[in-house]
């Protein structure tokens, strides 16, 4: 599990505890916009001792995410 911590129409960049491995393609998903997609992790920094910074960008954008209220 991961929190969005910057939205874009092409990517996100999410803080995590785990590290992520470059390349590999994940699923995200969000409950309260109903909506879904693969993203290719582009970086994973640490930031903290337990806590990561990860870029994912958007393998097929299209669909509008936005951060909830």
């Amino acid at each position: 599990m991961a929190v969005a911590e910057n939205i874009s129409a092409r990517g996100i960049r999410v803080a995590t505890e785990h590290v992520w491995s470059v390349g590999s393609i994940v699923l995200l998903t969000s409950p309260e916009l109903g909506i879904h997609s693969e993203a290719r992790v582009v970086y994973c920094q640490r930031v903290e001792k337990q806590k990561y910074a990860v870029g994912l960008e958007l393998v097929s954008p299209g669909k509008e995410w936005s951060k909830p209220n």
